[in-house]
């Protein structure tokens, strides 16, 4: 779950850099950037990290599966 949710945490370290590169100085547009940021990577988290085991649990399934055990 984690490895597959890892993209979450490369959308928020380039939204960060991004930041970077605005010109604001108010300290509600950092709550406010951050706030959404941490938000919609937590929810690329959850949907990567769901994505990730459902296809290795369906793998799993497929793989061992096949295997014929008298």
């Amino acid at each position: 779950f984690l490895t597959s949710g890892s993209t979450a945490a490369y959308v928020f370290l380039y939204s960060s850099f991004y930041f970077s590169k605005l010109e604001s100085n108010l300290p509600i547009t950092y709550f406010l950037y951050f706030g959404y940021m941490g938000i919609i990577s937590f929810g690329i988290f959850l949907f990567t990290g769901t994505v990730g085991f459902f296809a290795a649990l369906w793998f799993n399934v497929v793989i061992f599966g096949s295997i014929k055990v008298d």
